[in-house]
């Protein structure tokens, strides 16, 4: 009878073992099909970036092929040069301005205003270069070593073209980037900035171009948008120099 009892004993701890082991066997299978689910996900959020880069590796491998002979691009910039020709010849014949200075002056202040802003008869904007708000980044610790004994050098100015708070237009806006040199090492270190190099586009601006080009829009497309949505002017030369900005590797 003894052992009996202790056999039995002994089979009924076998018996919750094995239970022990169906429950956790359970939740592994439960974990492997999570993991599964999860891989799957991220497989699929890979293949999309992929595709992405691939098209836009396509489209800087072919940053030279000239525009569509009937692209929209092409006509503005047709139109831009006819008046400013006309403009120039107009300049040239008009002969009074020696005897009036201020009409000379007007006259050329007029020229140099047309060339840098938008053609005539355009509705819309051209985006100016007075900062309507200022920005410091500061910084007073050695990126290097954590040192705090620095010395503060002259901080880098840079101009940035973003929107502004709750406003839909993109404004001018001049950002202060500290820089400042350890004492104990040597290592210069510079705040983080809003910019990247390549673009004076700020992120949200940026963001904007990223989004836009994912729909398939071409350049001269946003830039088409920036002007008649945002009131800012910014040639498709420009837009590709953000994208290719963006893309390329910190």
């Amino acid at each position: 009878m003894g052992d009996s009892a202790l056999l039995r004993k002994e089979l009924r701890k076998i018996y919750h073992e094995i239970d022990l082991l169906r429950k956790e066997n359970t939740e592994l299978r439960s974990q492997v099909i999570q993991l599964k689910e999860e891989k799957a996900s991220m497989i699929d959020k890979y293949e999309s970036e992929i595709e992405y880069l691939a098209r836009c590796l396509n489209y800087y491998e072919n940053e030279n092929a000239p525009s569509s002979p009937g692209s929209m691009y092409n006509a503005e910039r047709k139109k831009f040069q006819k008046e400013e020709a006309l403009l120039d010849s107009e300049s040239a014949d008009n002969t009074t301005n020696e005897d009036n200075p201020s009409d000379k002056n007007n006259t050329n202040m007029d020229l140099y205003s047309r060339k840098a802003g938008p053609p005539q008869g355009h509705e819309g904007i051209s985006h100016h270069n007075r900062s309507e708000y200022t920005k410091r980044y500061d910084v007073h610790r050695c990126a290097n070593c954590g040192n705090e004994h620095v010395t503060v050098l002259r901080p880098v100015v840079q101009q940035m073209y973003d929107f502004d708070g709750d406003r839909i237009s993109i404004v001018a806006g001049t950002i202060v980037v500290g820089r400042c040199k350890c004492d104990r090492c040597g290592h210069v270190t510079v705040a983080d900035s809003p910019l990247i190099a390549g673009t004076a586009l700020g992120p949200k601006a940026r963001g904007f171009v990223v989004e836009y080009f994912g729909t398939r829009a071409t350049d001269e497309t946003i830039s088409v948008y920036f002007r008649d949505m945002y009131d800012f002017e910014i040639s498709p030369n420009a837009i590709w120099n953000a994208r290719k900005a963006i893309a390329t590797p910190m």
